[in-house]
């Protein structure tokens, strides 16, 4: 018995999911009104015209069954024929602009939403913490917000509403048949299991296929992101045979799935199609049968004949038409909507505006991935001073700095600052009063002027200048053909590093946060832009209270206070007088700082 039941839930499970497929109740169709937003209404009213259409498109055929039956009559009619045939045209025309308007007004709805969908994806991305990116790369998410959005752009505009229109055109001629005759109706039915159960093995063939067939797109993607920025490295280690391979081996993948997921699909295409034109042949000899038995009136029999092949075209416009949409378009709604659907971190419901920035961390503890990365570590920053964080690479450092501006949220302890969890503070909010300068400089392509307003973009051009001129860029800037308005080239190539450097201190100095986060910006700077960075940092950071993570000891001699973390706890804490009077870490590090200064080659 209990082997029996198990079968049928089974059976009735698979019937279900077939079903969800067949009648278009899917995921996919659940995702893309999901994602619809504000234009759900338009999306039920396109679905809505174009099921009108597909029951407006029978009009033809029952004009034409009309006039057959005038034609066979005892009395012909010809104005009636005639009268009938102008009709036909006139539902002929009436359609053709139906069609036209529909066109236009699916598109611009398409376009609407995706733009929204695109913008969408933006501001959610922005919001999201970093650990998403770790897990996403880059290529992926230019994959999803590109690629994937055209695809939905495609979907909506051209291929969704005509589908819908063939599935309620096919229903709406099954209905008329069940009306004249329910023998000759079912027999038209009769295809359909088979075409049914085709329909389902290509579904799960395609599903499968197409599912690697992304991930491989993915891959590719992502691997033409990292190819073109570690163009210079690749080049300067000599690695482009190498690197190169590796790109050809990832677009030979694509290539091969792509093939394989046609192949894999085709012959199942060509039996579904194969099924869904058996009507013909099953109506024929039946309603042949019938009539010369005077059981169908010939009027009827040569009706089903004219209609069955729109029934059948309608089915397998539906029923192909989903199948080779479903899975590259399933595929783009579905990880479209993963996006969307990423939970934010929690945000308070009431904000919260802080008077005072000193920092504290309270028994904090965060792990990333099942990697513990900081042990129950407490310490104070007053506001106004200055914290140096230091210790061996992969310590937790950098790992502070980020969870003071809450990119992730701690495992356990709190992070207060002006006295108040960070979690109570709205995450904009929170992100105002923190300004980070890091090693690596993200400029954009456009104007110098603008890539500094992006610190404050309502600050006038009067401002960005002051800003340039504390951080120690203005002379430059002004030597450059447009000054200001220079465009500096994706991610600011056509600046030099200590120059690049210097824009982002400008951009700090513009926003004017009251706490200042610094990656020490000089590791890699050459001298003479060492002393000006230096000057441009002492500018930033007057009256702030201030993280900095050190890379060279001898710039936080005289900071207020050196925390040593080592393993994702602190080891050591002071100043650099009172550390190195402590035979600890720090003052093994500073012993290697100073050899390191006096190495030469």
């Amino acid at each position: 018995m209990r082997t029996s039941l198990l079968s049928d839930g089974r059976s009735g499970g698979r019937g279900m999911r077939m079903l969800k497929n067949l009648f278009f109740l899917d995921e996919m169709l659940k995702n893309l009104f999901f994602l619809a937003g504000k234009h759900r209404k338009k999306l039920k009213l396109i679905f809505s015209l174009m099921a009108l259409r597909g029951t407006v498109k029978i009009i033809p055929i029952v004009i034409l069954y009309l006039i057959l039956m005038e034609l066979l009559s005892a009395e012909v009619n010809l104005w009636r024929i005639l009268e009938l045939t102008a009709y036909l045209a006139v539902v002929f025309l009436g359609i053709n602009i139906w069609d036209h308007y529909m066109v236009i007004f699916t598109m611009k709805v398409a376009y609407e939403m995706c733009y929204d969908i695109r913008i969408n994806l933006g501001d959610k991305i922005r919001k999201l913490h970093l650990g998403f990116f770790v897990r996403r790369p880059t290529g992926e998410l230019n994959t999803v917000m590109s690629e994937y959005v055209s695809r939905v752009e495609m979907f909506l505009s051209a291929a969704a509403p005509f589908m819908f229109s063939s599935l309620m055109c096919a229903f709406t001629i099954m209905t008329f048949f069940m009306i004249l005759d329910w023998r000759m109706a079912l027999a038209a039915v009769s295809i359909i299991p088979l075409a049914l159960i085709a329909f389902t093995h290509a579904d799960r063939i395609s599903e499968r296929v197409t599912e690697s067939r992304e991930e491989s797109l993915r891959r590719m993607n992502s691997f033409i992101v990292e190819f073109i920025q570690g163009m210079q490295v690749i080049k300067i280690f000599n690695q482009v045979a190498s690197k190169f391979q590796k790109f050809e081996e990832v677009v030979k993948d694509f290539r091969d799935k792509n093939i394989h997921t046609v192949i894999a699909i085709t012959i199942p295409s060509i039996i579904l199609l194969t099924f869904t034109v058996l009507s013909i042949v099953i109506l024929l000899p039946l309603g042949l049968y019938l009539y010369l038995k005077g059981t169908l009136a010939l009027s009827t029999f040569v009706f089903f004949i004219i209609a069955a092949p729109y029934f059948s075209e309608s089915l397998a416009h539906y029923l192909f038409g989903y199948l080779h949409v479903k899975g590259p378009q399933g595929q783009a709604i579905r990880h479209i909507a993963e996006v969307m659907g990423e939970k934010l971190l929690p945000e308070p419901e009431d904000d919260v505006e802080l008077k005072n920035f000193d920092i504290e961390f309270v028994n904090v503890s965060f792990s990333y991935n099942g990697k513990t990365v900081l042990k129950n570590i407490s310490f104070k920053i007053p506001e106004g001073s200055i914290t140096a964080l230091v210790g061996p690479s992969g310590a937790g450092k950098t790992t502070i700095a980020n969870l003071i501006a809450r990119f992730w949220d701690v495992d356990s302890g709190e992070i207060r600052i002006g006295r108040r969890n960070i979690k109570e503070i709205k995450l904009d909010r929170l992100l105002s009063y923190i300004s980070m300068v890091f090693q690596e400089v993200i400029l954009f392509d456009d104007t110098i002027m603008e890539n500094i307003r992006l610190g404050r973009k309502d600050a006038t051009d009067e401002e960005v200048i002051s800003a340039a001129r504390a951080a120690r860029c203005h002379e430059f800037i002004e030597k450059l053909p447009n000054g200001y308005n220079t465009i500096i080239g994706e991610r600011g190539e056509k600046l030099s590093e200590g120059e690049k450097q210097r824009i982002s201190i400008a951009r700090a100095i513009l926003k004017d946060a009251p706490i200042i986060i610094l990656d020490e910006a000089t590791v890699f700077i050459d001298p003479k832009n060492e002393n000006l960075i230096q000057e441009a940092v002492s500018n930033l950071i007057e009256g702030k209270t201030v993280i900095v993570i050190a890379h060279r000891l001898s710039t936080i001699t005289s900071v207020d206070q050196i925390l040593v973390i080592k393993k994702g706890k602190i080891v050591e804490r002071g100043t650099h007088d009172e550390l190195l009077k402590v035979n600890g870490l720090y003052r093994r590090l500073w012993e290697v700082h100073k050899a390191a200064r006096g190495w030469k080659l």
